[in-house]
C-alpha cells in the first residue's frame, strides 16, 4: 500500500495492484494533459491535469463504496474504473471534442473504451471496467450519471486550481446520502441540500470557467489550426489520439500555414476578438433555430459557413470563427430521490433544480470571432446581416 498526497482528497491510499495499472503509460500520459484545456490563458493555476482528477475519482468512487456497504471486490473494480474513466481524453481535454466527433466519429469515452479493452489490468475484467465506465449497471451510475463521483471532482478541482470560489461542495453529505433501493443507487432525503450544493456550483462554473469568453476563443482557434492538418493529411486522428497537450503544441508550430500562424498567436496569447457575442435573449425565435440547426449540423457545416462568411469581407479562410455554444443540459434533476417513502426526480422535490435548470440558459451565448486588427474593420450588425444573408433568414 502507497500514500499519495492530494490537493482536494488529502492522502489517497493506493493498493499494490492498482499501482501497476497507475505506472502504465496510458494513465502517465494524462499527466501531461490539462484538466480544462486553454483555461489556463484565462486562470494562471489551471495546470491541473486529467492524472490528478482521475486518482480523485477513483478515490471517491472508494469511499461511496464503502458507504454503501459493498463488497471488497466491487470496491476495487469502481475504484480501477474510476481511475480509467477519462484514459482517452485528447490533448487539452475537451477543447477538440466537437471536432474528431464531427469529423470521425470518435469521443473521448469511445477511445476510453477501447485503450481499456487493449489494457493489461491484472486481476481486474476489462470487459466490467468498461461497463461501468459506460454507466451501465447501477455500480455504472457512481462513476458515469447525472450525480456521479465524476462532477464531483472535477467541480472540486477545477474550483481549487482556477481560484474560483464557486465549486463548493459538501462532500462529505454528499457520499453519505447514496443508498440502494430496490436495486438502485439513489440519493437519500437528507442528500437533497448536498445535491444543491453540486447544482449550483456547476451553474456557477459553467459561465465563469467552463465557457468563459477567452476559453471558447482559443478553443475555436485551436480546434481550426488542428481541423487544417486535418484537412491537409498531415495529422491523423490515429496520431492525434496518441499524442499529449505537449506534442499537439509542439507539432501545430512545426507547420506551416493556418496552424503555425494560430499556435503563434496562442503562445503570445495575442487571441481572436469577438465581433459577436450574443445571449438568447438579443436573438428572435427565428435566428436562434437558424443557429442551433447550424451547430447540430456540426463542424463541416460551421466551417463552411465561416469561410463564405469571410470572404464576404475579404478575410482569408481562418480569419473568421463561428462559435455556438451548445444548449445547456442540466441532467442532475432527473436524479432519483427517496423522498417520504418514494421514488422521485430531484426537479420535484427542489425548487432550487428546477429553477437552476431553467436559469442555465443564462450562460448560453453565440459568438463570431477575428484577430483583433481585423475587428476594428467590422461592427456587428454588418456581419450579423450578412450572415443572417447566408443563413436564409
Amino acid at each position: 500500500m502507497k500514500v499519495i498526497r492530494d490537493a482536494i482528497h488529502g492522502n489517497i491510499e493506493i493498493s499494490e495492484e492498482e499501482i501497476g495499472i497507475i505506472d502504465s503509460i496510458e494513465v502517465q500520459r494524462l499527466r501531461r494533459i490539462r484538466q480544462l484545456g486553454m483555461a489556463y490563458l484565462v486562470y494562471p493555476g489551471a495546470n491541473h491535469t486529467r492524472f490528478e482528477h482521475s486518482l480523485g475519482v477513483m478515490h471517491l468512487a472508494g469511499r461511496v463504496s464503502e458507504s454503501l456497504g459493498l463488497g471488497e471486490d466491487e470496491k476495487k473494480l469502481l475504484r480501477i474504473s474510476g481511475l480509467l474513466h477519462d484514459i482517452g481524453h485528447m490533448p487539452l481535454s475537451h477543447a477538440l471534442e466537437d471536432l474528431v466527433r464531427d469529423y470521425y466519429g470518435v469521443t473521448h469515452t469511445s477511445l476510453s473504451e477501447k485503450i481499456i479493452k487493449e489494457m493489461d489490468l491484472g486481476n481486474f475484467s476489462n470487459r466490467e471496467v468498461i461497463s461501468i465506465v459506460r454507466g451501465e449497471g447501477e455500480l455504472g451510475k457512481i462513476i458515469s450519471s447525472p450525480l456521479d463521483v465524476d462532477r464531483a471532482d472535477y467541480l472540486v478541482r477545477d474550483s481549487h486550481y482556477t481560484g474560483v470560489a464557486y465549486g463548493v461542495i459538501d462532500l462529505e453529505r454528499l457520499i453519505q446520502s447514496f443508498e440502494i433501493s430496490n436495486g438502485k443507487v439513489v440519493l437519500s432525503e437528507k442528500g437533497i441540500k448536498a445535491a444543491e450544493t453540486l447544482l449550483f456550483a456547476r451553474f456557477a462554473m459553467y459561465p465563469t470557467v467552463y465557457l468563459h469568453h477567452v476559453s471558447r476563443i482559443a478553443d475555436a482557434m485551436l480546434t481550426r489550426a488542428v481541423l487544417s492538418c486535418f484537412l491537409d493529411r498531415t495529422l491523423s486522428i490515429e496520431e492525434l489520439s496518441k499524442m499529449d497537450d505537449f506534442d499537439l503544441i509542439s507539432f501545430l508550430r512545426r507547420q506551416e500555414g493556418i496552424p503555425s500562424k494560430i499556435m503563434r498567436m496562442i503562445d503570445e496569447r495575442n487571441l481572436y476578438k469577438r465581433v459577436v457575442y450574443l445571449s438568447r435573449m438579443d436573438m428572435d425565435d427565428d435566428f436562434f433555430e437558424l443557429l442551433t440547426n447550424l451547430r447540430s449540423n456540426g463542424i463541416k457545416k460551421i466551417v463552411e459557413i465561416e469561410n463564405e462568411l469571410a470572404s464576404e469581407f475579404n478575410l482569408r479562410n481562418g480569419d473568421l470563427l463561428i462559435d455556438v455554444f451548445p444548449s445547456p443540459s442540466f441532467e442532475e434533476v432527473e436524479v432519483l430521490v427517496k423522498y417520504r417513502g418514494e421514488m422521485k426526480a430531484l426537479e420535484e422535490v427542489s425548487f432550487l433544480a428546477k429553477v437552476l435548470s431553467w436559469a442555465s440558459w443564462d450562460y448560453w451565448r453565440f459568438g463570431i470571432y477575428v484577430p483583433k486588427e481585423i475587428r476594428r474593420n467590422l461592427s456587428e450588425e454588418t456581419v450579423l446581416r450578412k450572415l443572417r444573408s447566408i443563413l436564409g433568414g
